[in-house]
């Protein structure tokens, strides 16, 4: 059979084509970070915490469900960052900020992985919690609401220690597959 040589060059386009698809999902296959992602697109991180947050996300529903309630604010922004100066009173910490109707959540996570999925968890929680409008400095000073100040304007609450406990064995439980 003898092609013309519109028919060759349609050719050419075709094989050309099933070549750039097929690298494609061969780069997408080795490469995670070049994969869909996964985290709401208001969350701002650095790439080396992309797959360790992704492998979190996949594990917990109770993540899922924080990550759900992040990406619904639509005036919020959350940043990431690996912090190797995190005061030796705490072990990750979250700044808020507010302007205007925007708030703005800076977490500083330590570098070491070994606890990551309780201290994301625990972080997160404290996010929602500001997205609920919980007044944690005044919630403070009522008996048995489960927030207490750690330090001066430092609050901590009982409920971001339990669902970072929850996401961690979440996380640490196998799944169907593994």
């Amino acid at each position: 059979m003898r092609m013309g040589s519109r028919g060759v060059l349609l050719f050419i386009i075709t094989v050309v084509a099933v070549i750039i698809f097929g690298a494609r999902t061969i780069v997408a296959d080795a490469d995670p970070a070049a994969c869909p992602r996964t985290l709401p697109a208001n969350i701002e991180l650095p790439r080396d915490l992309e797959r360790m947050l992704a492998k979190i996300y996949r594990a917990s529903a109770t993540f899922r469900g924080q990550c759900d309630r992040i990406a619904a604010a639509g005036t919020l922004s959350v940043k990431l960052q690996l912090d190797t100066n995190i005061p030796s009173s705490c072990t990750a910490f979250t700044r808020f900020q507010r302007r205007g109707h925007a708030l703005y959540a800076d977490v500083h996570l330590p570098p070491s992985g070994t606890l990551m999925a309780q201290l994301v968890g625990h972080e997160f929680e404290h996010i929602v919690e500001q997205l609920e409008g919980l007044d944690l400095r005044m919630l403070a000073h009522v008996p048995r609401s489960g927030v207490y100040e750690t330090s001066f304007e430092v609050y901590e609450s009982t409920r971001a220690q339990r669902v970072g406990r929850s996401v961690a064995a979440e996380v640490a439980t196998p799944q169907m597959g593994d």
